[in-house]
């Protein structure tokens, strides 16, 4: 990490916290006063990296896996307008994580290669219920990297920020993901593995 950043982390988690805090979610440019979600906020790199960009941004991070809460509130422990909710966003019938088999970023509501059969239960919020729908309204860039929920969400929420951008899992999410962002152009993509990476897009102008 950069001596400017005073950021704690799991060493397993390095290289993908040097690509949050060197931009990987950058977008364009956002209001003086943006409302940011942070979907998956692990130990609060992206919180961190927004803050730096936005200072005034008001930021919702969700995060429900306790080993990883207890390092996000350190690491955003003086920084104002950031806002912790301990719980996943997904379907809220799935309230167990499997947990990451690489790193503790990788824990996930479903079975996959990145997970190890051990279970965690968490609060699970519903990305269709009143309370995440009009933070949803209101927010202007959405970040999503919440291990294979993100077309879950994606269809089950409303889809007003001028920005999303967000981890995709597998060819058929990242069909997926562009078939719900319809409404959405995509300005930005990296293909970390196959299967795997990023995806930026950024509402149409009508």
């Amino acid at each position: 990490m950069s001596d400017t950043v005073n950021f704690e982390y799991f060493a397993e988690m390095e290289p993908h916290v040097r690509k949050v805090m060197a931009g990987e979610y950058g977008v364009g440019t956002l209001l003086e006063k943006p409302v940011i979600l942070d979907l998956g906020a692990n130990i609060g790199a992206f919180a961190v990296w927004a803050k730096n960009l936005w200072p005034d941004a008001e930021v919702h991070s969700f995060e429900p896996m306790e080993f990883n809460i207890n390092v996000f509130k350190r690491n955003v422990a003086g920084l104002e307008g950031v806002t912790l909710h301990e719980m996943a966003v997904g379907d809220p019938m799935l309230n167990q994580m499997y947990i990451g088999k690489s790193n503790q970023g990788e824990c996930s509501q479903y079975v996959s290669e990145g997970v190890i059969s051990d279970t965690l239960p968490v609060e699970v919020c519903d990305p269709d219920c009143n309370f995440f729908r009009a933070l949803a309204k209101r927010a202007d860039f959405i970040k999503l990297d919440i291990e294979g929920a993100e077309t879950y969400v994606l269809g089950n929420m409303p889809l007003e920020a001028e920005y999303i951008a967000l981890k995709y899992h597998g060819e058929e999410a990242r069909r997926d993901v562009d078939r719900l962002l319809h409404g959405y152009h995509l300005i930005g993509a990296e293909v970390t593995a196959i299967g795997y990476g990023v995806l930026k897009y950024q509402k149409t102008k009508r």
